[in-house]
């Protein structure tokens, strides 16, 4: 009887599903399958596996509203994990490095408040009672 070790594999499937993701993006050059090409490469590139292309597909989706570029689909996969081929760069969008995953507690919005806005939270704070 062998032990076989499961290593890390990326699919093929995998790849194409992530890739098809990024085309449906306003100005990522759909029609160029030169473009299609280099992004399959790309991936296979920075990911191990299946679990990381996808999930670099979803993210870099969800933070940008627009192709970018691979330079900061590379910043997005480099703020998660090491990219397969060791190469890693920051995001040239978001200077402050690629927002966390984990969504923000209630935060008080910047700038001044509506004056109606300004009563009731004035109203609220002297209902509430703050604890000793």
């Amino acid at each position: 009887m062998s032990i076989s070790t499961r290593l890390p594999h990326l699919s093929k499937d995998a790849v194409d599903q992530s890739v098809a993701e990024i085309m449906l993006m306003p100005f990522f050059p759909a029609n160029d399958a030169y473009a299609k090409a280099l992004l399959i490469r790309y991936f296979f590139d920075m990911c191990y596996t299946d679990e990381q292309a996808l999930w670099l597909a979803k993210r870099y989706t969800t933070l940008f509203t627009k192709w970018s570029g691979v330079r900061e689909l590379r910043a997005v996969a480099s703020a998660k994990f090491k990219p397969k081929d060791g190469i890693e760069v920051y995001s040239e969008t978001y200077m402050d490095g690629i927002p966390s995953e984990k969504p923000e507690g209630p935060r008080l919005l910047d700038g001044p408040l509506h004056p109606e806005s300004r009563k009731l939270l004035a109203d609220l704070m002297k209902s509430t009672e703050l604890p000793r």
